[in-house]
């Protein structure tokens, strides 16, 4: 999950008599549906979260493609790599959350609008992307 959350969603499908569970990783989302394997899932219930990471990303706006006059999407890359940090508590890591964001803050109120900016994002139990997105967004 690309944030912090103090459970996860666990996710089942029937098919043929056979129930099938399915964690948060193992699910894929389209049309706000989820789906995995290829047939739709539901929530069914939730887990507790037992680890989270939190780090610093870079932040711009990547070009899409020319549809409707050109479209963009947000796109970034993990950055100031010592402090991405592991965490074995919620509330460790949403404080570290938040003393990293006063930071962040700081640093972009020297940009304009349209450069490269600092966020930071967190996961919970799935580890830290090098990059995102991890798959370039398509046109709808």
């Amino acid at each position: 999950m690309d944030y912090l959350s103090k459970t996860l969603p666990v996710y089942t499908s029937e098919l043929n008599g056979w129930v099938t569970v399915y964690r948060h990783d193992e699910v894929e989302w389209d049309e706000g549906k989820p789906y995995a394997d290829g047939q739709t899932v539901e929530h069914t219930q939730d887990e507790p979260a037992t680890w989270w990471t939190v780090g610093v990303y870079t932040q711009y706006r990547q070009y899409g493609g020319p549809e409707e006059g050109g479209w963009y999407y947000d796109a970034g890359s993990l950055t100031w790599h010592g402090r991405l940090k592991f965490f074995d508590s919620y509330d460790k890591a949403k404080a570290y959350m938040d003393k990293l964001w006063v930071l962040v803050e700081y640093v972009n109120s020297d940009y304009t609008a349209d450069e490269e900016r600092l966020t930071v994002r967190c996961t919970t139990e799935a580890m830290p992307d090098t990059h995102y997105p991890k798959t370039r967004p398509y046109y709808s």
